[in-house]
């Protein structure tokens, strides 16, 4: 999009003078930072992905362009030695756990921006970029990029767990020697007026159009047969092809549910959501709420299943969203005021967050589900360290609420983290089980949540208790699975587990059954 749009914009403010464009450049790249700032808190996969918040990372190289072309570039060790520390605490330092794209970003930008206005030959980080090995790798890098998304993306999907650290050095050296290849006899002939192939020779751009037209057709029909899905489905074993429908019948599950009077949930504290609580708060007296991320769904369809003659209850969950992720898009600060103002609004609350974000791998990372689902089926699970201040967060925010309600902290459940993946490769009748250490990992944060809760109002329920979770019956078969997305529960997981977790086990006796 960037490179579609910019020569236009080029063409159109160029016309003005150079000076207005360079401060049109500014202007713009100054918006877009602040909404990629604004969107990593709102809609962070949209801001990654969004033309709008992220152009002002290209725009800055512009600036750096429109600086050096109309400017003498300024000699200067100590700003390039900066703009290079500033690059390498970024590779070394940033991980998933920071909001990004977002003004963090502004460390690799803004050091790449003062390496390009101040790295001027003679300097010594001039000398070093210019060493061969680092010029080769510039050289190439555009068509490893290419290369790299679709040689790692196949990779994973045949090796179906997490590749190896050799496998993965494998695929890098694959992906330099393949742009390499690409750079010699596709990109430099392209770029080479006196080359044959030079892109504006009629051969060249006959052959680029033929072949641009052939990957075209090939992604159409891909599409059209959902990845050739009948001829997949023709030679498929019986328990792959069921387990396949079980995955594929589990995903097209809604997660939302609304009676039309009282038992609803929703992802998002709008005014007008507020209002139907407090009107629902005036007809039926004090309700349940149940809040958290995405786990927290599956909680209240698992009460849900269960109600009896409950008539208010209320699901505010929203999947990412925990009282230590301060996102804009979460709605914790927002019901907290609710509840200070409405002190009798819920008679009980149970909150329930996914347990593998409380953990932190050897680098200190916040664990993603990938990181155990991405194991082969009888590694261990590594010995994850707890993230205390995170579980300090939540407790301090739960403390709030039990002011005015009774708070329950349903703790983590054990998930399978099996890839869909795998399930179908193996079929529905293979005899899953628990990674050595799986169980344990709960165990563990259940060890150490509970006692951070005493003195506090906020109670405390171990879900690895409650649930006694056996893979051998409890994960799936081939009438049945219970599970989708690695760690939520299907529909009928909601419902079978629901009779485990009912609730006067939740809440305790505040609830009749």
């Amino acid at each position: 999009q960037y490179y579609l749009l910019f020569p236009l914009f080029l063409m159109v403010a160029l016309r003005y003078g150079k000076q207005r464009a360079f401060y049109a450049l500014v202007v713009g790249a100054i918006v877009s930072l602040t909404m990629g700032e604004y969107a990593s808190r709102a809609a962070p996969t949209a801001n990654f992905f969004i033309l709008p918040t992220r152009a002002w990372e290209l725009l800055v190289g512009a600036i750096v362009a429109f600086a050096t072309v109309y400017a003498p570039r300024t000699q200067s060790n100590l700003l390039s030695t900066a703009g290079l520390g500033m690059v390498v605490i970024s590779i070394a330092l940033y991980d998933e756990s920071l909001r990004l794209p977002s003004l963090y970003t502004l460390l690799p930008v803004g050091g790449t921006a003062l390496i390009l206005l101040y790295g001027t030959a003679g300097t010594w980080v001039a000398r070093l970029l210019s060493w061969r090995g680092f010029v080769g790798i510039g050289l190439i890098s555009y068509d490893a990029y290419l290369w790299h998304q679709p040689l790692f993306a196949f990779m994973r999907i045949h090796t179906l767990t997490a590749p190896t650290q050799l496998t993965m050095l494998a695929m890098i050296g694959l992906t330099l020697v393949l742009a390499a290849l690409t750079w010699r006899y596709v990109e430099r002939p392209f770029r080479d007026p006196k080359h044959r192939w030079y892109v504006a020779n009629r051969p060249a751009l006959m052959m680029a159009c033929a072949t641009g037209a052939l990957l075209l057709a090939f992604a159409i029909y891909g599409h059209v047969s959902h990845g050739r899905l009948d001829a997949w489905t023709a030679s498929a074993a019986p328990n792959q092809l069921r387990a396949f429908h079980l995955i594929e019948d589990a995903k097209k599950e809604s997660r939302f549910y609304d009676n039309g009077d009282c038992i609803f949930n929703i992802n998002e504290l709008t005014e007008d959501a507020a209002s139907r609580l407090v009107s629902c708060h005036k007809k039926y007296g004090p309700g349940i709420a149940v809040i958290g991320d995405s786990h927290a769904i599956n909680l209240f369809w698992e009460l849900k299943f269960h109600a009896g003659d409950q008539h208010f209850i209320a699901g505010i969950s929203q999947g990412m969203c925990r009282p230590y992720s301060h996102l804009a898009m979460c709605y914790y600060d927002k019901l907290l005021a609710l509840v200070e103002q409405h002190p009798t609004l819920f008679h009980d609350i149970a909150y329930e967050q996914a347990g593998f974000h409380l953990l932190r791998d050897s680098r200190g990372r916040i664990v993603d589900r990938g990181d155990i689902a991405g194991l082969s089926l009888d590694a261990p699970v590594p010995a994850f360290t707890v993230d205390l201040p995170d579980i300090d967060e939540v407790a301090t925010y739960l403390a709030k609420l039990a002011q005015h309600s009774n708070v329950v902290w349903l703790g983590p459940r054990i998930s399978p983290f099996i890839r869909e993946s795998v399930i179908v490769h193996l079929g529905c009748d293979y005899p899953f089980g628990l990674r050595p250490n799986q169980a344990q990992m709960m165990q563990q944060l259940d060890a150490v949540i509970a006692p951070r809760l005493k003195g506090s109002r906020v109670h405390y329920r171990s879900q690895v208790d409650r649930m006694k979770l056996d893979m051998a019956q409890d994960f799936m078969s081939c009438d049945t699975l219970y599970y989708t997305d690695e760690n939520h529960y299907s529909h009928a997981g909601e419902a079978y587990f629901g009779k485990r977790i009912t609730w006067r086990s939740v809440l305790g006796q505040t609830v009749a059954e």
